[in-house]
Formats: C-alpha cells, sequence, structure tokens
C-alpha cells in the first residue's frame, strides 16, 4: 500500500463510505452476515452473484473494466455484433448456456464446420478430395496420438508425440502438411495454444455437450446482460488486494476498500499467476504451485468490415494451408451466414496470435489483406473499418482461456478451484470437467454460489 497525505485518505475513505452504503443494502428478509462481494463481473461473477441474490445473500460485484462481461465481449462499432472473445455454444444439447441463452431471448445458429473451403500454400482453391485426403492423413494421426496419451508422461507435448509418429509413419510431403494443417485447426484454434505449449496427457480429458457449435447473431454479450440484471455490479472498481481477518473480508479497490462475510474472486488464470491482486494471508503453496504450472492460451482475432462480400456469402469457413511448418496458420469466419454482415474475421492461435499483438492496426490489417489476397486475388479491396484483439496483453485477463502445458495436469484445476478461508474461487480454470469455455465459467460460478450460500448463516 501507499501512504497518502491525511486529507486525501480522508476523502478516499469517504468515498469507500459512500460507495459502500447507502446503495448497498441487504435485500428485504435478508440476514445479517450474508454479504457476499464478487470480484470479476464475468459470467462467472455474475452467474454467482445472481444465484446469491436468489438465496437473500447481500452482493456486490467489482468490475475492473468499464463493462460487464469480462471475456465474454461483444463489439457492435463494425455495425454488426462481432464477438472478439468467447463466441460459440459447445454443444446446445444439456449445455446450460443454452438455456441461457434461451432465458436472455439470444438467438443462436449453427456453424456448419463443413461448409468450408481450403486453399493451396500457392492459393488455388482445393476441392473436396483435397480435405477428404487431408483428413484421411489426420485422422490416423489423431488414432496414433490417442494411443499414445494413455500413460503417457506429463511433459510430453502434443508437438513431440507428432514429431515421433511423422518420424515412424509412411507419409510423403503432402500427407505431412495434411496432418499439420489438420492438427493446426483442430487443436491449436480450440486450444488456443501451439501443439509444443500443450499436455498430450492432458489432451480431451475435458467432458462436452454434443449437437454442434452454435453462434451468436446478435452477440454473446446479451448473456452477460441477462444475468447482471438487478445485480448491484460496479464499475471501474480496480482491485489491489484481498484481505481476511476473523470473521470478515475487505476488499480494497482504486475506488475504495469494502468488506463482506464472504468473497469470491473470479480473475482469470493470467491476472491471479501474475499476482497483481495481493491475498492476505497469502495464497496456499499448493495453489501457487498450479498457478505456475497452468498456462493461458491465446487466441487473437482481426474483424473486418467490407464494402460487400468477395468470398463466398455462403461459407462458413475458409482458410489456406501453410506452406511450411513454422508458417503462421490463420482461420477465416464470415460472419454473412450467422448475421448477414459484410464482416469477416480472421483467426490465429498461440505464438502467431502473440507476435500479432506487436502489429499496428495497420501493419495487421496489411498481413490479413496479404492472406486474403492469396486466396482471393489481388483485387480484395481495403476493409472500410476493422477491430483487432490483443488479449495477451489486456492486463484484465493477459490471455484467453487456460490450457494445460507439459508439466502441469487437470488436477491443478482442482487446487484453483478450493476455498481459502474466506475467499472463494470461480472462473473457467476452476472447472475440471468444462475448462476453457463459457459453460464451464458458468457453472464454476454456480459450484461457488451453492458452496457459499451453504456456509452463510441460515444457510
Amino acid at each position: 500500500m501507499c501512504f497518502r497525505p491525511p486529507r486525501r485518505q480522508f476523502l478516499r475513505l469517504l468515498a469507500a463510505a459512500v460507495a459502500f452504503g447507502p446503495t448497498f443494502r441487504a435485500p428485504a428478509g435478508g440476514a445479517r452476515g450474508r454479504r457476499v462481494l464478487v470480484v470479476g463481473a464475468g459470467l462467472a461473477g455474475l452467474a454467482a452473484a445472481r444465484s446469491l441474490r436468489a438465496s437473500e445473500a447481500e452482493v456486490l460485484v467489482l468490475e475492473a473494466r468499464a463493462r460487464i462481461g469480462g471475456r465474454v465481449w461483444t463489439d457492435r462499432s463494425l455495425g454488426a455484433a462481432v464477438d472478439l472473445g468467447a463466441a460459440w455454444i459447445h454443444g446446445p444439447k444439456g449445455n446450460p448456456i443454452a438455456r441461457l441463452a434461451k432465458d436472455a431471448g439470444a438467438a443462436t445458429v449453427k456453424t456448419d464446420w463443413d461448409s468450408m473451403r481450403l486453399f493451396a500454400p500457392d492459393g488455388r482453391p482445393l476441392g473436396d478430395d483435397a480435405l477428404e485426403r487431408a483428413w484421411h492423413h489426420a485422422e490416423r494421426a489423431f488414432a496414433a496420438l490417442e494411443k499414445a496419451r494413455r500413460g503417457a508422461s506429463p511433459e510430453l507435448s502434443v508437438a513431440d508425440a507428432l514429431e515421433r509418429y511423422l518420424r515412424s509413419a509412411d507419409l510423403d510431403a503432402e500427407a505431412r502438411q495434411d496432418v499439420r494443417w489438420v492438427l493446426g485447426s483442430e487443436i491449436e484454434l480450440s486450444y488456443a495454444t501451439d501443439l509444443a505449449d500443450l499436455s498430450l496427457a492432458s489432451l480431451n480429458e475435458d467432458d462436452g455437450f454434443d449437437g454442434g457449435d452454435w453462434i451468436f447473431p446478435d452477440g454473446a454479450g446479451r448473456l452477460a446482460s441477462h444475468l447482471a440484471d438487478g445485480v448491484d455490479v460496479r464499475l471501474s472498481h480496480r482491485v489491489a488486494a484481498v484481505r481476511q481477518g476473523g470473521d470478515r473480508v475487505q476488499v480494497e479497490t482504486d475506488r475504495g476498500t469494502f468488506e463482506g462475510d464472504r468473497c469470491l474472486v473470479t480473475l482469470p488464470l493470467g491476472v491471479l499467476a501474475a499476482g497483481s491482486v495481493a491475498f492476505d494471508p497469502p495464497l496456499p503453496e499448493g495453489m501457487l504451485a498450479s498457478l505456475r504450472r497452468l498456462r493461458m492460451g491465446v487466441l487473437n482475432k482481426v474483424a473486418m468490415r467490407f464494402a460487400k462480400p468477395f468470398w463466398d456469402p455462403t461459407l462458413h469457413t475458409f482458410g489456406r494451408m501453410p506452406g511450411a511448418a513454422d508458417e503462421p496458420q490463420t482461420g477465416f469466419l464470415p460472419l454473412t451466414p450467422a448475421n448477414g454482415s459484410r464482416v469477416l474475421v480472421a483467426l490465429r492461435a498461440g505464438s502467431a496470435a502473440r507476435s500479432m499483438e506487436r502489429l499496428t492496426d495497420g501493419q495487421l490489417a496489411d498481413e490479413v489483406l496479404a492472406e486474403l489476397r492469396k486466396c482471393h486475388g489481388a483485387t480484395v479491396p481495403e476493409p472500410e473499418a476493422m477491430v483487432a484483439t490483443r488479449w495477451a496483453g489486456d492486463e484484465f485477463a493477459l490471455g484467453s482461456y487456460s490450457v494445460i502445458p507439459p508439466g502441469a495436469a487437470a488436477e491443478d484445476r482442482d487446487a484453483l478451484a478450493a476455498p481459502h478461508g474466506r475467499v472463494h474461487f470461480a472462473g473457467e480454470a476452476t472447472h475440471r470437467g468444462y475448462p476453457s469455455t463459457m459453460h464451464g465459467a458458468y457453472l464454476s460460478g454456480l459450484r461457488e454460489a451453492d458452496r457459499i450460500a451453504a456456509l452463510l448463516p441460515g444457510g
């Protein structure tokens, strides 16, 4: 903590009293000792807050950003809803996010991954036979990886296992290129990290829902807005410390200190690992060790609006097969089938996504346009407008979502979910069954809300 002159200290305490006093009252019927502070207004924090309010707890949500949603971020600057963070319901059958979308009145459209076009490294369009050939070779690679995964050391990366397979398999150069492209599309873009930074032993350990992937034509932000309805959320409150002593918890922010009986911290893994929020008493060593072992993957997007589509408006996705193993892989998602817009979204993952963040918007536009012109010709026009993400450099996220690198294990997620005295933790990184997803974040919030409600007086 820094020392302030007496006058400024008085004003700070007065501001905190005003912020925490008249506008933060227990709901009718609320019992003494049922005040809960929630750090973070992403899906985990908002789901927990809504659930706790239903159990008549007194809830205050503190959010560092000037908006709710966290890594759920719907941008409308291009004249259409563009989800710059989480974008899909992964399997609607039994998925709580599908039920939440219905409650929120958020429409969904299925993404047809079979509606795609693949281009050769030199930009030539490839036919269905090329796709079938690529998948034929990739399926053999996936089978080999699954066999190697059973009993694999946590230290073994997917990249190492793949190289072992490629050395032993009777594949020509074209087949090897097929395998690298499919695995880059299916694994790197899904896990938001390079194959070298992903533990083979933990690959596909998480659970899933059936029914394909569904996108939100008007943005996933509707989910956060629905959850936040009626919840006391204080925006632009950057948390510096969480302190507990006796039967109270204090959360110190740059706009005052708030006090409660319990606290739920839903900060992203990257922020917790960076140590920008102090905990007193300190977090247990087991949790700190897990924070050191786990990593944040990065999936960045460049969304561009064009005067008219130069791509096939019926396609759901397209991309070019990289010509070399170290060439960045870019996937393209036209939003035309989802909401009829003239917006095209370019996606890169892992080290390719991190390298994007060192470029200016102008340089990013040039790089994406160069990729597009390889496939669609020199007549591809300049975009009318664009917006780009830089999740690794976002101080309130420090990445897109959590991954398990070599040396870590799924058990590390359990360590992140363990309460620390009166402080509890939620977020996608804490859910072993459904990590790195909206439904994992949402369910983790409900998990901790139930745990906290049972510990409050009258629970």
